[in-house]
């Protein structure tokens, strides 16, 4: 097994050695390209300059000025997009940022290719590398990004030789969904539509059915309505046949997909973004897996460490993943988008990931876009309020978040709270879903009533009542509808409605914003 490890390397380290030159010329032409669109912008002259000078390398051999050079764009750029909150960040700085990153990462590998082992020079690279990946998101090219995907590939071959992807921990056991079914299914109170595998054009006649509904609702009145309030559907089994349905529940196949777990990820720390102790880090994805594991394999996480990839393209990232999946045809339904109060485009699409262990938390919020919400690996449970309640009853946080991220570029910037409700449904919610599993027994009791059970009940009768009395105008008890997302499933939330989604166990979603 030594021997033949030993020989993956030496056949991936030959397979680098001759990707290099192609890939360097390809990034060298790539930074050529941007320097003609540079010199429009407003990038400084000693920025722009340095940029054209190590674009114009014959090679990125070893000299060190060469590398000291790059480090220097590298620092000047990163010193530059510091001095901006994020969202205002010139887009120049952030694409010469991530070439900055590329090159000295494509630099390393020229340097430790013949004297490291594989895994150490992968590391390396990727940590460079996917930080600049991160930073810039959709700004980079593709060709940028097939440079990467190129050495990722020739990285990831050798990993797939040492993992056997058959075998290994699951995402989600196989005893999750009875556990789910005996815990929570029948606490389920309000149940939306579901329609099994529907076509587009069944998706778009239920659409239409509320078209029609509004405009009879209009005529009646004799007047203009607010907008077309769609409700929610559940869409089920429309993932069922995504490789991604299959795979992605494999411990194995998510470390070699992610270059044995060595591919930096942005990572949400604490259950939920409300809480006080919540913060952004930038780590390696296989200590976030590991961290799952030890979760399911109970282990003692507090909520410091539960680490979840929170919205966030990790499919663009990882282009490997990507090809796991499909986009759902409804997202290119034709339908009325003023009606919705939205400037969406037809055929628009945003893709995030949602990766996380159990217990994981997006609280009460609303999103200015439609969204198709696929469960690939395990269950969450969704609570849903209609788009119609006002602002008075759904109590939206009035001020802003400060950002607090170790490895963020900017730890200033703040965030915008608006869209989130300062309700928190643990601290007014009754049910299984909400921490009271071990005492949902009660009623179904009779006779045999179990005093101890009604005495932990009763302990958080008065908080939970005391919490409802702050936010009395919330409807705790109406307008919402509810359900558990379960593998293979998705469901269609409207613009607007205010959603709470909890993870029942660890969880792979892929949302689709359209």
């Amino acid at each position: 097994m030594a021997n033949s490890s030993a020989d993956n390397g030496r056949i991936c380290k030959a397979v680098i050695v001759d990707l290099l030159p192609m890939l360097e010329s390809s990034l060298r032409e790539a930074m050529m390209q941007s320097k003609l669109r540079f010199d429009s912008s407003s990038i400084p002259k000693s920025i722009a300059k340095l940029y054209e000078m190590i674009a114009c390398e014959r090679s990125l051999d070893h000299k060190e000025s060469h590398k000291q050079s790059i480090l220097l764009l590298k620092a000047t750029v990163y010193s530059k997009i510091y001095a901006y909150p994020f969202s205002l960040v010139p887009d120049y700085y952030l694409e010469i940022f991530a070439d900055s990153c590329i090159l000295l990462g494509i630099l390393g590998i020229k340097d430790n290719i013949q004297a490291k082992s594989i895994e150490e020079v992968q590391e390396e690279f990727f940590k460079c590398v996917d930080i600049g990946l991160i930073v810039a998101g959709q700004l980079i090219s593709n060709r940028r990004r097939q440079i990467v995907e190129d050495l990722a590939t020739a990285f990831r071959n050798y990993d797939r030789s040492n993992l056997q992807l058959n075998e290994g921990d699951k995402l989600c056991s196989d005893e999750v969904k009875n556990q789910i079914c005996q815990r929570y299914s029948h606490h389920i109170q309000r149940h939306m539509q579901v329609l099994t595998r529907p076509s587009h054009i069944d998706f778009e006649k239920y659409i239409e059915s509320f078209q029609k509904s509004k405009r009879r609702r209009t005529e009646t009145l004799q007047e203009s309505d607010s907008g077309l309030v769609v409700e929610p559907l559940y869409l089920k089994g429309v993932a069922e046949q995504w490789p991604a349905f299959k795979k992605w529940n494999c411990v194995n196949y998510l470390l070699m997909a992610l270059n044995n777990g060595l591919r930096l990820v942005p990572i949400e720390i604490g259950d939920s973004y409300v809480s006080e102790r919540w913060s952004q880090q930038i780590m390696p994805f296989r200590k976030v897996l590991s961290s799952w594991i030890d979760n399911v394999k109970g282990e003692s996480i507090d909520e410091r460490n539960i680490y979840y990839l929170a919205q966030y393209d990790l499919l663009t990232q990882i282009p490997f993943l990507r090809k796991d999946i499909l986009v759902p045809d409804y997202v290119f339904c034709d339908f009325s988008t003023s009606e919705y109060g939205t400037n969406r485009r037809k055929g628009n699409v945003s893709i995030n990931s949602w990766v996380g262990p159990e217990g994981t938390i997006s609280p009460l919020h609303t999103d200015a876009h439609d969204n198709i919400l696929v469960q690939v690996v395990g269950y969450k449970y969704v609570r849903l309020y209609s788009r119609t309640l006002t602002k008075y009853q759904m109590y939206p946080i009035s001020n802003s978040k400060k950002k607090e991220a170790e490895g963020n570029l900017d730890s200033s910037e703040t965030i915008d709270m608006s869209n989130t409700s300062s309700v928190e449904l643990e601290k007014g919610c009754f049910g299984a879903f909400f921490g009271d599993e071990d005492v949902s027994h009660l009623a179904e009791l009779g006779d045999d009533f179990d005093f101890n059970a009604f005495s932990k009940l009763r302990e958080r009768i008065d908080p939970k009542r005391i919490y409802r009395e702050k936010y009395d105008k919330f409807p705790w008890e109406s307008d919402y509808f509810e359900c558990i997302l379960g593998p293979g499933d998705a469901l269609f939330i409207p613009c607007g409605w205010w959603h709470y989604v909890k993870s029942l166990s660890p969880s792979f979603s892929v949302s689709f914003w359209f």
